[in-house]
Parts: structure tokens; sequence; C-alpha cells
């Protein structure tokens, strides 16, 4: 269940028809977050360095919840629940580390070289002014030489958009921490 929950949070819209009462927690928040929030980011970041299989993952982290005197009242574990939906690593996914391509600081300097122009392009691009998201994605795809189809192929057509809208989620994530970084930059002035 704790794995569901973790997986669909954010997901479904809602109609608006039910009226969900504020927990009695709600106040304790703050101070919970100051006290716990820590320990909860460093389990959710100790479990994922694991690497395990989704099932284990999420099995590990409530496991742990539930058991650990740390969230020995309903309040902590409310409050751990929380902090782990609202977490930008869940839902957690397996890497499948056969796909890991690691390379010498000196390779990776020689092919900076290499590819300064098409970096600048990149760059140009995220830069540039686009009146939708899609056509921002859709440029850069093209980048990596991956063009709608031409030939009106639905099931080809289906597989392009896909990619564009996994380019989406990265501009999307890519924006969403240069905010935050500007917040924190504004925070300690």
């Amino acid at each position: 269940m704790f794995q569901y929950v973790c997986e669909i949070y954010g997901t479904i819209s809602s109609n608006e028809k039910t009226q969900i009462p504020i927990s009695d927690y709600s106040t304790q928040k703050e101070r919970l977050s100051e006290q716990y929030g820590d320990i909860v980011n460093s389990l959710i970041k100790a479990y994922g360095q694991q690497n395990e299989s989704e099932q284990v993952f999420y099995k590990m982290l409530w496991s742990i919840i539930n058991e650990s005197m740390l969230f020995d009242n309903e309040a902590k574990k409310i409050f751990a629940l929380y902090f782990i939906l609202i977490d930008k690593r869940i839902p957690y996914f397996k890497i499948d580390e056969s796909l890991l391509y690691s390379m010498s600081n000196e390779r990776f300097q020689e092919l900076l070289k290499e590819t300064a122009r098409q970096g600048q392009r990149i760059r140009f691009i995220l830069k540039s002014e686009f009146s939708q998201k899609s056509e921002r994605a859709a440029v850069l795809l093209s980048e990596f030489g991956i063009v709608p189809p031409s030939d009106g192929n639905q099931q080809l057509l289906e597989e392009y958009e896909n990619h564009m809208m996994q380019m989406v989620y990265i501009l999307r994530e890519m924006q969403s921490e240069q905010v935050a970084a500007m917040l924190s930059r504004l925070g300690g002035l």
C-alpha cells in the first residue's frame, strides 16, 4: 500500500467533491521537519543508493519508519510519510546499472572541446523564447537526431511525442531547480 501511495501521489487530480479535514498534526509540521526532515532525507538517500528493486526499496523504507524508535508516535510517522511523498526522489525507480557509462576525466575534457559548438547551440535553445514547452523540447530533440516522422505513421508519431514529453519533464525539472537555487540565493541576502 505504501508503494502504491508513493507511486500515484501527485498524479491524480481532485474532483473536489470530498473535503479532507486538515490533519491534527499540521501545526507540528515545521517542528517535525526541523527534527526529522534530515533523517527522512538520509533514509531515502541511503536506501536509494542501494539501487534495489522498487518493492525492496519501499519495504525497507516503510519498515524503518514503522519499527524505529525515532518515529515512536503517530505524529512522527505521519510526518515521515508526508515528507517521503513530497520528496523529488519519490516515486523511486531502480536504475539499470548496465546502462551506466563512465569515462576518464581526460576523455571527458577531450569530448567537451570536440562538442563545444553543440553545447553552445543547446545553451542558446535553452535561453531562447518559445511559445510552448513542446516547441523547446522538439528543437532540443532535433539536436539529438530525434525528429518528427514525415510519413504520418501513427506509431512513430506517438513514439516521437513520448520522447518530446520526456524532454518536457527534463526541462521542467531544470526550471524547478533553477527557481529553487534563485530562492536560496535570495534567502541568503
